[in-house]
């Protein structure tokens, strides 16, 4: 049987939160004006809430002509920087049988990107199949990693995250980690 391992990108693979830089770059670029400024007001004073607001930033930046050129760009500043303490913990749990999946709340428009250098799968917020717009945030990280890696098919070896919102995730798997802020990586 294989096995699988998730792996929480922001804050535990990388030692930041990589919205957080991705925005800010297109906000800078896109100036005062830009609606990235005015929806991240709405979602940092709580009015608008995490998957309107990141599917807002994603639906409005995919209509720029250098999106696709700047993701990969900036996935490849991403794996510049992954915690090699991280990964050859992961490694540690890793053999020739394991799927290693990077899941996160972020895009899965640059996740993705991250994802395929470290030859793993992904699991991302995007746009479903059906399309219907889907957060990959809490509990339904577990959701997904279910529906597309059945328990009857996979053995859930191994699961590492940096949020209390993963605490289900990780309780689903052999092995887990749950890495606190401030940690040394």
């Amino acid at each position: 049987m294989n096995r699988i391992n998730v792996i929480d990108l922001d804050g535990t693979l990388l030692p930041y939160d990589s919205v957080s830089r991705w925005i800010r770059h297109f906000k800078r670029l896109e100036g005062w004006f830009s609606p990235l400024r005015r929806w991240s007001l709405l979602y940092r004073f709580g009015w608008m809430d995490r998957s309107t607001f990141i599917q807002k930033c994603v639906d409005h930046l995919r209509q720029r002509d250098d999106y696709t050129d700047f993701n990969r760009e900036f996935a490849g500043k991403l794996v510049q920087d992954i915690s090699k303490t991280t990964l050859q913990q992961i490694e540690q749990h890793t053999d020739a049988l394991t799927v290693n999946i990077l899941c996160s709340a972020s895009p899965d428009d640059y996740v993705s990107l991250v994802a395929g250098h470290l030859k793993w799968e992904c699991r991302a917020s995007g746009y479903r199949a059906d399309g219907r717009w889907q957060l990959l945030y809490g509990t339904e990280k577990l959701k997904r990693i279910r529906e597309d890696f059945s328990p009857d098919t996979y053995r859930y070896h191994f699961a590492i995250a940096d949020d209390a919102s993963d605490l289900e995730l990780l309780g689903a798997f052999e092995h887990s980690v749950l890495i606190r802020k401030g940690d040394p990586r």
